[in-house]
């Protein structure tokens, strides 16, 4: 039976100690090697505008594979989440160093994010009103429990 078995090893990747260079000749295409940066400089960089333009001419490979908007657009969402990139800087970037195209996914990445806080305000708001409403309840119960009605 132990023959049948699998045997998967993992290998961990510590992407902290790489250089840029070393992680860019990567056999793993643009979108993997835009990926890789992403993870390893987004989450601590102190100046994430500065980050990003230095990923300017890989965003750009990325957006003219086929599913280019849809791995930009991910990057871009990212790199909001994780840091505080000051917004009307990254979209002067994208402008000036890609193109229309790569305006087109940071506009869809805002609109995503939009998308994203609506509905989680409409959640917060939804949990405060069920909280008020129980709250309501509890206190007609306790008021209502000695109180009988004819």
């Amino acid at each position: 039976m132990a023959s049948l078995m699998p045997d998967f090893r993992y290998r961990l990747d510590d992407l902290s100690g790489q250089s840029d260079e070393r992680l860019r000749v990567r056999a793993i295409g643009h979108v993997g090697i835009l990926t890789l940066l992403s993870l390893q400089r987004f989450p601590n960089a102190s100046n994430p505008e500065a980050v990003f333009e230095k990923l300017t001419d890989l965003i750009s490979e990325v957006l003219s594979a086929p599913s280019g908007m849809e791995a930009s657009t991910a990057v871009l969402c990212y790199l909001f989440k994780v840091s505080d990139p000051e917004p009307l800087v990254i979209r002067e970037l994208l402008q000036t160093k890609v193109g229309q195209r790569a305006v087109e996914a940071y506009m869809t990445t805002a609109d995503r994010l939009k998308e994203q806080g609506r509905a989680e305000g409409e959640a917060k708001g939804r949990a405060e009103i069920l909280s008020k409403l129980f709250n309501v309840e509890v206190r007609c119960a306790v008021i209502g429990s000695g109180t009988t009605f004819a």
